[in-house]
């Protein structure tokens, strides 16, 4: 009798062990999933960080050239306002 209750709680006890190990299987699985489905997610918000990026230092290099041409234009605008307005006031004092 006594072997035969050891048996029988020995049996149940693989049962539950195999009950918990399934349920941490499934459980590790979705996890697994899940860790990977955030993996996926942080490389395209890297992916598309970088890019945003990129893209900030074109624009950031296009508006400094930019701003650079206009500068040297209105130099040169005012150089040559200046270079006539000496031509008329020698003109005037000639």
């Amino acid at each position: 009798a006594n072997k035969a209750l050891q048996g029988m709680f020995e049996a149940q006890m693989a049962t539950l062990q195999d009950r918990l190990e399934a349920g941490l299987l499934d459980r590790l699985d979705s996890l697994h999933a899940a860790v990977g489905s955030l993996n996926t997610r942080v490389d395209a918000v890297a992916r598309d960080f970088s890019n945003a990026r990129e893209q900030y230092v074109r624009d950031i290099e296009d508006k400094s050239a930019m701003v650079a041409r206009d500068a040297a234009s209105l130099q040169q605008t005012l150089q040559g306002e200046r270079a006539d307005r000496k031509d008329r006031e020698t003109l005037i004092i000639s």
